[in-house]
């Protein structure tokens, strides 16, 4: 495709196009590990801070599609949530796929550097938005996330409520 990797596998078989790690230890703790690691430098062994929104790792599963084999039919990426700092690196992961017709993937699947997840197309009236425990309680969300989007549900310690456009109060359950 358009990037020429410096390590490659290629095969017609599993065996020959495979890459397998394994780590033969007695502990509850050791395993084969996969590491991404990004700098904004500009040379070799350096190391500059990372600005919130960058990309810091990527695995795209791609395949043949009778042309070229470089069209995406998924991926999974790592970005810098918020600013970063001295051993501080907020990240969020994004799973996105490619709906049948189309070129590009579209994300469907957010987790943030919080532990809210976002699902669908991550937009102010499309998405589902799951958050929480928050000062006790935990919500979720329809629409952008807000007090003032279009809806949420909001269990703080045995109610549950159902609430609109404004925070206002569409429905309460409370347990008996």
């Amino acid at each position: 495709g358009s990037r020429t990797p410096v390590f490659q596998i290629e095969g017609t078989t599993y065996d020959t196009s495979s890459l397998s790690m394994i780590c033969n230890i007695d502990d509850n703790v050791t395993s084969p590990l996969l590491i991404m690691g990004r700098s904004r430098a500009a040379s070799l062994g350096s190391n500059t801070v990372m600005a919130s929104g960058d990309r810091l790792g990527a695995m795209w599963f791609v395949g043949a599609d009778g042309n070229d084999i470089i069209s995406q039919g998924a991926s999974i990426e790592s970005y810098v949530d918020t600013t970063p700092g001295n051993n501080d690196m907020p990240g969020r992961l994004v799973f996105s796929t490619t709906a049948d017709g189309a070129v590009t993937a579209t994300e469907r699947m957010r987790i943030k550097s919080t532990g809210a997840i976002s699902l669908g197309t991550v937009s102010a009236t499309t998405s589902v938005t799951i958050h929480g425990p928050d000062a006790g309680n935990s919500r979720l969300y329809f629409g952008d996330a807000t007090d003032a989007g279009v809806g949420f549900i909001d269990y703080d310690h045995g109610t549950a409520m159902l609430l609109g456009a404004g925070g206002a109060t569409r429905l309460t359950i409370t347990e008996a």
